[in-house]
């Protein structure tokens, strides 16, 4: 069985619909993008991402502090 991708924001409504209280946006899916921690695909102006690919990030994400521009929060 293939991946399932979608947009953006298809994938953060996803997310929300499953877990109403959820603290993913799409907005932190962009950053994870951008940063290379959850993998994409861009077709013509637009990133998929494949739902799998996010869960099996969450399932790994660790707690620790992330640099945000250099700085500690």
């Amino acid at each position: 069985m293939g991946k399932h991708y979608r947009t953006i924001d298809k994938a953060a409504a996803e997310i929300l619909a499953a877990d109403p209280n959820t603290a993913i946006t799409k907005w932190m899916l962009r950053s994870l993008i951008r940063t290379g921690e959850i993998p994409s695909v861009k077709r013509g102006n637009r990133y998929l991402v494949a739902l799998e690919d996010i869960e099996a990030y969450l399932a790994n994400v660790t707690a620790q502090p992330r640099k945000y521009k250099g700085v500690r929060i």
